[in-house]
């Protein structure tokens, strides 16, 4: 039996099905019938996933939760199978009751996690409640909001499975099952000189972008990292379009690099983890112009220039 650490958390787990597999973070496993969760969780963000099997011994998909644990908390949560849920199981849990369970929890794999806090760095507590959805859940029919007009490979197959008519809704009506990143701006929305700007500098994009999030060019950094790991590990496909939106308008930026300089540095940082992750041929474009690749390698050799 391993020990608990004093200031790292617990994540007690019921009803999760035999031969599913669980995981936290980048790592998981196929559990077995005494299973009863996760511990020595280091304090922070992080994201629960399992994958049940159906009558037919196929997988299904991922289907989770985020949650930002603070030292020493202990949350314990019940596994609905049949709406692949996680609930909140209410009351408190005796001293004497953990100690059975402990013998029975997975220890948290730091080794096998440990770009994870890399990955995460600036994703906060306020940041994750202003932007997880409504549900608390996460899975392949989890939405972002993308531009007006765009229906992704992901989108359009829910709105297929929703609709018996031709007539496809673009916007979506599900505000429960939507992650709520700050809507990027539409440059059709501007007048007169800052119109003519951004068709060569979306600089004037980028600043309204900051100023509506809460946390400014930190919370910007977070939205980034969470719309990666959504797709990532959530898997959610419109996650990745408004990663690769992000990517865009800050590589499409010049002013902005030398007023901004230090948020370009830390954004460098961030990207450059995330592309040692990703498979390059998410990034395959014909067009050079639209390819998020030659954009952020605009940005990096611009700054190492400049600065």
């Amino acid at each position: 039996m391993h020990e608990q650490e004093k200031d790292n958390c617990i994540l007690a787990l019921q009803n999760i099905p035999k031969g599913c597999e669980l995981g936290i973070d980048y790592h998981s496993w196929y559990v077995g019938e005494r299973f009863k969760g996760i511990s020595n969780i280091s304090p922070g963000f992080h994201f629960v996933f399992v994958r049940v099997t159906d009558k037919y011994g196929e997988m299904a998909p991922r289907s989770g939760f985020f949650v930002y644990m603070n030292p020493g908390e202990i949350i314990s949560k019940s596994f609905k199978q049949d709406d692949e849920e996680f609930e909140p199981i209410q009351g408190n849990i005796s001293i004497d009751e953990m100690k059975g369970l402990l013998a029975q929890m997975a220890p948290y794999p730091y080794k096998e996690c440990q770009l994870w806090t890399q990955l995460t760095c600036h994703v906060s507590s306020p940041l994750l409640k202003r932007l997880q959805p409504a549900s608390k859940k996460v899975c392949s029919y989890t939405e972002v909001a993308l531009e007006k007009d765009k229906v992704t490979a992901g989108r359009l197959g829910r709105m297929l499975m929703k609709t018996d008519t031709r007539t496809i809704e673009l916007e979506s009506k599900d505000d429960d099952n939507r992650i709520n990143f700050t809507k990027i701006p539409n440059p059709e929305s501007m007048i007169g000189s800052d119109l003519t700007k951004n068709i060569m500098d979306s600089s004037v994009c980028l600043e309204a972008l900051i100023k509506a999030i809460p946390e400014g060019e930190v919370g910007l950094l977070g939205e980034i990292q969470l719309a990666y790991v959504t797709f990532i590990l959530g898997q959610v496909y419109d996650a990745f379009e408004h990663w690769k939106q992000l990517l865009s308008l800050i590589g499409g930026c010049m002013n902005a690099l030398t007023k901004r300089s230090s948020f370009y540095e830390k954004f460098i940082d961030v990207i450059g983890l995330q592309l040692d992750e990703i498979p390059q041929d998410f990034f395959l474009e014909i067009n050079p112009q639209k390819n998020v690749i030659f954009l952020i390698f605009q940005v990096r050799n611009f700054i190492s220039i400049s600065f």
